[in-house]
């Protein structure tokens, strides 16, 4: 068969011979068990770290039964700490997705960036099942094992995101997934969910091999599937391509070979266009098919891919990372041995116990005491402290102690994590800024594990991007952009190709604080009036940084577009001539308001003459008045005095 034709075969069990099908399903599990013994070691510290953070207890019969068995969650600890830090940075604010544009700026490419972010934001938050909180889980076993991985690909009608902490076997020897032979996925089945995918023609149907033991109830027999990303020349062109093999590892057995290509991803040596291809009658397709040769194949677009999570790579330059299990497990075994030995010491010290005199008569068994009770017992003519001897018992050592102490700082210091760190206080009278160096200081080993997981998250959020160019739905991106269905049609395959795009992270690829975040972006706000600063943008890095959201920030302070170098001196004259507009307006205000007072001063002047000339007249007038008054109260008083001369005069007649 050739290449082409091979690419659309779901399933080539049925087109290969029994031969060849048993070769490859003997090498999938001959090549599974090498990859698995190369990760000997790396599984076997492993299986210590999770049996350190795992805090369940455990009966011990060294030195004698039911002795102390305490387990430190040190490990455990410094791994929820790194976590707690981890995820609060990778997933802050509404969005995870943006799209980057390559090149020169056009409205076209940003209309597309904008549709790009709607899309696959949508698609982490409401559409890849459980997306947080796997993410939130593989942070943690990340930061406990060192590795594991996101496994990505179409099933179920739907783009799946799956987290893999354990079950995915590489080989040691390689550095990058890229570069692995193959990648193995250990699947592990019930009969009735294989049976399941025999009735669905997803696998081709087997007799399973009983496995289980006898007495085993048959809906718990577990059948492993090794599942393998791997190198095969099905068409015999030399060119080996690249397949999912799915195999039953007890029987060897292949139940499924899919192409883990696509017609895109297939580089001839001479051009070809896919639809027009597609669309040729069977003898011309015949004709073009043997006109090309398969450089190579693009794994770009992948139907399935892995993506590797690592806390700090093999220093030793192998595939599978370090984490806190490998770096403080000794350190925490030997602390759960120094406690439990102090325990221990401290447990016979307080017991008692010893040796007595046998001629020392006195009930046997346990003896029971009142408060200030003494009780009598026949000693052989010693004194009693004689007859009885405690264990030579020693107090828990302060060595040991000690120790311990050293122990627990060297692992707080591998950690990285301070008092300051993990929201303890600081010392008395500690200086705003000498906290902030502090945890600055704390958090560089943080910064680059951080930088790993910003670099996994941009591939894993890429390999998305690359499978919603062979699988998105064009109906329901039309309908998430509210656009018409043929628009959708036409836009996906445009939108989703990595030309003059790329997708990363809003998360900053440098680990901070929040305090941290608004302490530079209130450094920045003294030049936010500078017109060499592009102001809007420092306004909106402190909301940001306060909200811990940028959409908030967006509203707050709306968009501008960045300007040209010209823009901003056009932008200074037209600020200089506004100023001088405003210097010139508020002159005028001012002259006009001056006359304004001068009126309603001289109008105050002419209206107090216009009083105190009225007041003038009505004194005139008084006075007037009071002159008249005065004569005729005078002429008055002259008529009484004649009268009362005339009365007088008339008095005296009469007598």
């Amino acid at each position: 068969m050739h290449i082409l034709d091979i690419v659309d075969v779901d399933n080539m069990v049925s087109e290969l011979d029994t031969e060849t099908l048993n070769r490859i399903g003997a090498d999938v599990v001959k090549e599974y068990d090498i990859d698995k013994d190369s990760m000997d070691d790396w599984l076997s510290r492993n299986e210590m770290a999770l049996k350190l953070a795992n805090l369940a207890p455990e009966a011990k019969a060294d030195p004698w039964p039911g002795a102390a068995n305490t387990k430190l969650p040190l490990v455990l600890n410094a791994a929820m700490k790194a976590s707690a830090e981890e995820y609060a940075e990778i997933l802050r604010g509404k969005k995870l997705v943006k799209g980057e544009i390559l090149g020169k700026q056009t409205k076209e490419k940003e209309d597309r960036a904008e549709r790009v972010t709607t899309r696959m934001n949508h698609q982490f938050f409401h559409e890849l099942e459980d997306w947080a909180e796997d993410h939130d889980k593989l942070i943690m076993a990340k930061n406990l094992v060192g590795t594991v991985h996101k496994k990505l690909l179409y099933e179920d009608g739907k783009i799946q995101c799956v987290l893999r902490r354990n079950g995915v076997v590489i080989n040691d020897s390689v550095e990058k997934t890229k570069d692995a032979p193959r990648i193995t996925d250990e699947l592990e089945k019930y009969w009735w969910q294989a049976e399941e995918k025999f009735r669905a023609d997803e696998w081709e149907e087997i007799i399973l091999s009983d496995d289980a033991a006898d007495d085993q109830a048959e809906k718990d027999k577990l059948n492993l599937f090794l599942e393998q990303i791997r190198r095969e020349d099905l068409d015999d062109d030399g060119y080996p391509e690249p397949y999912i093999v799915t195999v039953h590892k007890n029987t060897k057995q292949v139940v499924r070979i899919t192409p883990n290509y696509t017609p895109e991803s297939i580089i001839f040596d001479k051009d070809i266009d896919v639809l027009e291809y597609q669309d040729l009658s069977d003898s011309d397709k015949a004709t073009v098919k043997g006109q090309l040769t398969v450089k190579r194949i693009d794994t770009s677009y992948s139907r399935i891919k892995y993506i590797k999570y690592d806390m700090i790579p093999a220093w030793e330059g192998g595939y599978w990372g370090v984490g806190f299990g490998f770096l403080l497990g000794p350190l925490n075994e030997n602390c759960n041995t120094l406690i439990n030995h102090l325990l221990n010491a401290g447990h016979l010290a307080v017991k008692g116990g010893g040796f007595i005199n046998s001629g020392v008569k006195m009930a046997g068994g346990e003896l029971r005491f009142r408060a200030n009770e003494w009780k009598k017992v026949q000693s052989p003519g010693m004194d009693l402290s004689r007859n009885i001897v405690p264990l030579p018992v020693k107090e828990p050592s302060q060595t040991l102690f000690s120790l311990l102490g050293l122990l627990m700082d060297v692992l707080r210091e591998l950690s990285s994590v301070t008092e300051v760190m993990s929201g303890e206080q600081p010392k008395a009278n500690m200086a705003a800024s000498s906290v902030l160096a502090l945890i600055e200081q704390g958090k560089k080993m943080f910064n680059s594990v951080y930088k790993r997981h910003y670099r996994s998250l941009t591939k894993e959020q890429n390999a998305v991007f690359d499978l919603n160019f062979i699988y998105q739905d064009p109906t329901a991106y039309a309908e998430l952009l509210d656009m018409d269905p043929q628009e959708g049609m036409e836009l996906v395959r445009a939108d989703f190709t990595r030309k003059g795009m790329d997708v990363q992270p809003t998360a900053n690829p440098e680990f901070s604080s929040k305090l941290q975040r608004i302490t530079e972006a209130q450094a920045t706000l003294e030049m936010k009036d500078d017109p060499r600063v592009n102001g809007t943008m420092v306004i909106r890095r402190y909301f940001e940084a306060v909200y811990d959201d940028s959409d908030v920030a967006n509203e707050l302070v709306p968009e501008e577009p960045n300007m040209t170098p010209d823009q901003v001196s056009q932008q200074m004259e037209q600020a200089k001539q506004e100023m001088l507009d405003t210097n010139e307006m508020r002159e005028s205000e001012a002259n006009a308001k001056t006359a304004e007072i001068n009126l309603e001063i001289k109008k105050l002047e002419v209206q107090y003459l216009t009083v105190k000339g009225d007041l003038e007249t009505v004194q005139r007038r008084i006075d007037t008045e009071k002159k008249q008054a005065t004569g005729q109260i005078e002429i008055s008083t002259g008529m009484l005095k004649n009268e009362k001369a005339r009365i007088d005069v008339d008095k005296a007649s009469a007598q």
